[in-house]
């Protein structure tokens, strides 16, 4: 998908300055899907134009240094290490690149799956060179797409200075060093973790790492990703114990599971390839398709339905435990053995909480197939998590039903009763509003949207 994502730097003549500088100076421009994030006003001259001048050195550079917190670091891990938050401006606010350039104030954060960039105006403009419009809303490209486009800009640097004779420079070495670690898929698994607890490079402890490695043999590679900056539960880990004796410990006040019984999806044609499509837009289609499948049309799933497509019992639901988890996850046990856990008080949480991990149990049971043990359902904003929500709301709550019940103009009086009796949470509902369209999000204050189309669940 070569036209979603264009980085280009046009060149133009520099009279003076540094040999990278004037191998590499040209107009920056970044399109995503049509949209141009760099159009802004050059203030000396007062003309607008679609991006600014500056080296490709330095914003090359930067892309290099920080490509694995910018492709695997996500905003959750701020909630739980605030060490973190002045790396996270460095590595994903472009306009950190440096050498006294007015670069794009974009922000870009990735998911696994997509990577999102978010283009704001400028702010104060007394004294600089550039001012940038913004883009009217967030873009996404697949991570795919945006690592293509950022390889091909600093291969076309390096072929500038080389054109020009600017050999064995930083940039040089650092992008030596980066294709040789992602080419390594044992360094290149130690780097994503890096970065996904907010490090940079060799600036962690490597016992801390080595740790999570051989979780990760025990729990799942990606079990253990979708724990990381999870608040919830990474606060109440004790230091003394390793992170899959904590979760072995909530599994025992867990309910039993019968992975065998649980529900299975009997016809994966018209399912796309996991990631392929947005998140939101995997889990309402997969909703969509176990729904048909059971014959469910658009009535409620009780309490007993929704206990049994999770191969359990329906007191899950019902009885609230006298020791509840602060984790909702699927832990299968060594002998063969599974056991649930949900995190919610109040029955339509659990319910949701339900859903979410039916949701991912067929996916990464049927889809992935990665026979991992862990299958945790957290409050990240991964890929993964977003999937499982988007799932839950059409699963627990089709949006076909709810829009012939709310009509165009869905009052609070209406989505109380959508939500009664669906037996969700009203921000259930008002999320399937606002996901298709018929709620703004600025009506649904309690829905915080992560950028893009369908924000609540994208």
């Amino acid at each position: 998908m070569p036209d979603l994502m264009m980085l280009s730097l046009e060149p133009q003549r520099l009279e003076s300055g540094s040999p990278e500088e004037c191998a590499t100076f040209g107009q920056l421009t970044i399109r995503i899907n049509g949209d141009l994030l760099t159009f802004g006003i050059e203030t000396e001259h007062s003309g607008a134009c679609d991006g600014p001048y500056v080296s490709g050195y330095a914003l090359a550079e930067w892309f290099v240094w920080n490509w694995w917190r910018i492709m695997w670091e996500s905003t959750d891990i701020l909630q739980v290490a605030p060490y973190a938050r002045h790396g996270w401006a460095l590595s994903h606010h472009m306009n950190t690149a440096g050498d006294g350039y007015a670069w794009p104030c974009i922000e870009i954060e990735s998911d696994g799956k997509y990577a999102t960039l978010t283009s704001r105006p400028s702010g104060e403009t007394h004294g600089t060179l550039f001012r940038y419009f913004g883009s009217r809303c967030p873009q996404t490209v697949p991570v795919e797409t945006f690592e293509a486009a950022v390889d091909e800009f600093v291969e076309d640097m390096l072929s500038r200075l080389n054109a020009s004779g600017v050999n064995d420079t930083n940039l040089h070495v650092l992008w030596r060093d980066l294709k040789r670690e992602r080419e390594q898929d044992e360094v290149a698994r130690y780097r994503k973790l890096e970065a996904m607890f907010g490090y940079d490079a060799d600036e962690i402890d490597d016992k801390m790492i080595t740790d999570r490695l051989e979780e990760a043999d025990y729990l799942g590679k990606e079990a253990l990703a979708e724990l990381i900056g999870n608040e919830a539960i990474l606060r109440t880990f004790r230091k003394d114990r390793s992170w899959y004796q904590e979760i072995e410990k909530r599994a025992a006040g867990g309910f039993d599971m019968n992975a065998e019984n649980a529900l299975h999806l009997d016809d994966l044609s018209n399912i796309p390839p996991y990631g392929s499509v947005h998140a939101w837009k995997f889990g309402q289609t997969l909703a969509q398709a176990l729904r048909q499948q059971e014959r469910i049309n658009d009535h409620c799933i009780s309490h007993e339905q929704l206990a049994s497509y999770a191969g359990t019992v329906s007191g899950i639901i019902s009885d609230r435990p006298k020791r509840r988890s602060d984790l909702p996850f699927v832990l299968n046990k060594i002998n063969g053995a599974s056991k649930v856990t949900l995190r919610s008080r109040w029955v339509a949480g659990r319910r949701f909480e339900l859903a979410r991990l039916i949701g991912d149990q067929v996916v990464h049971r049927q889809i992935e197939d990665t026979n991992e043990r862990l299958y945790p359902a957290t409050f990240s904003y991964s890929y993964r998590q977003k999937m499982q929500r988007a799932f839950a709301a059409e699963f627990l709550c089709p949006f076909q039903a709810v829009k012939e019940m709310v009509g165009d103009n869905p009052s609070e009086e209406k989505q109380t009763e959508v939500a009664n009796l669906f037996k969700v949470y009203e921000r259930t509902v008002r999320t399937q509003l606002v996901n298709n369209h018929i709620l703004h999000i600025e009506d649904a204050p309690d829905i915080v949207g992560r950028g893009g189309p369908n924000q609540a669940f994208h």
